[in-house]
């Protein structure tokens, strides 16, 4: 069974800010965010402080709104920053074909053989044994494939060249029974 897709702007920028949002998954975000929060309270307290002193020293105040909200764009927006610049790079170096958009389309391709997993799409092929898959989650029509290492693999139900999920599905029940299914 075989599965390719093109891996789009969105996609990639769903794969980086997956576990962004997820306190548990991502320390940094929380800190900043509540950091950016904190700051935002203490520049409208002071504000509310000089104002009631009749005082016109805003310079704290002011400190403590740019503070808050650096900490709020270092927390949330940089992140997209940073995956846009990634994505450009990746399509640069593993582009295949010429593209009406973005000059190159970069394709992912995984191929699901008699004893292994091949994923090709980046610099040179990966092999993952059907063994080391610890769970499957599904999300409409994305499915995310977790190994035992910590890595996972994307595939999409739609973009089947060669079978069909349903079917994958039963084969990799057959081939390895400690998968733990989720939706």
């Amino acid at each position: 069974m075989e599965n390719e897709y093109i891996v789009t702007w969105k996609k990639y920028l769903s794969w980086e800010l997956e576990g962004l949002f997820d306190p548990r998954k991502s320390k940094r975000f929380v800190v900043l965010l509540s950091m950016g929060i904190l700051y935002i309270i203490f520049g409208i307290l002071i504000t509310i402080l000089l104002v009631n002193l009749k005082s016109s020293a805003y310079g704290v105040p002011i400190l403590f709104f740019a503070l808050g909200l650096l900490s709020v764009y270092f927390s949330c927006f940089s992140s997209i920053v940073k995956a846009r610049r990634n994505y450009g790079l990746c399509v640069k170096l593993y582009g295949a074909k010429p593209g009406k958009l973005e000059g190159k389309i970069w394709k992912h391709t995984v191929v699901f053989d008699t004893g292994r997993i091949v994923f090709s799409g980046d610099e040179s092929p990966v092999e993952y044994e059907y063994l080391n898959i610890d769970e499957i989650t599904e999300k409409k029509d994305d499915v995310k494939i977790h190994f035992k290492s910590g890595e996972s693999l994307h595939i999409y139900k739609s973009a089947f060249k060669k079978g069909d999920w349903p079917s994958l599905r039963e084969a990799l029940k057959g081939l390895n029974d400690q998968i733990v299914f989720s939706v």
